[in-house]
């Protein structure tokens, strides 16, 4: 689909491309054989021509839509074989590892896109869609004093589909007898984890 520009030398008088064109320069957008005959100041004439070839067929990918959750980082790669990667938009970018290579951390959901060149002008983009999940709010309680010999039940507001506490179990609830600190990490459906703290 794009256009290339053919010029033939200057300082000739005159210039005939094979379609007819009578100019200097001649743009093309096909495949295919071209040639210029040109005439100098003397009245002699010489041709040359040029083979434009077709780029191909190529297709530049960088993944599929994806899901993450607040906070994470993110790895964008695009195919090898490609030349003038450039990312897009600049938001929360962490850094280019390569030119292939994207880092970012998106607090919002956003289209990233890369363009690249598989032959000069030969132009590719691709583009993948990040939604962002916000990590809803819980808590397992305020922080506590309790007497020895006493005991407390330190309980999850909300429902994950896995529980990992510090202590190593893993169930919804725990009963504490000891002074410390306690966390509770919880797993959401789409594979956030949320965490609370308490002290007693």
């Amino acid at each position: 689909g794009n256009v290339i520009t053919l010029k033939a030398p200057p300082g000739f008088v005159s210039y005939v491309w094979n379609d007819g064109t009578a100019s200097r320069e001649l743009s093309v957008s096909q495949p295919g054989l071209y040639y210029c005959t040109v005439r100098d100041l003397c009245g002699l004439y010489y041709t040359d021509s040029i083979q434009v070839f077709d780029a191909g067929t190529f297709e530049l990918v960088i993944g599929d839509n994806r899901t993450v959750c607040l906070n994470d980082t993110m790895h964008l790669t695009a195919e090898p074989g490609f030349s003038n990667y450039r990312w897009g938009p600049d938001y929360n970018l962490i850094t280019n590892v390569t030119a292939r290579i994207l880092i970012a951390k998106p607090t919002s959901d956003t289209v990233y896109y890369v363009r690249a060149e598989k032959t000069r002008g030969c132009v590719f983009y691709d583009t993948v869609r990040v939604s962002v999940k916000q990590a809803p709010q819980f808590t397992i309680g305020p922080d506590q004093i309790i007497c020895p010999e006493d005991s407390l039940v330190l309980l999850s507001s909300m429902l994950f589909s896995a529980y990992q506490w510090s202590t190593g179990e893993r169930t919804p609830q725990i009963t504490v007898r000891n002074s410390g600190r306690y966390v509770l990490t919880g797993l959401l459906p789409e594979g956030c984890r949320v965490a609370d703290t308490v002290i007693i």
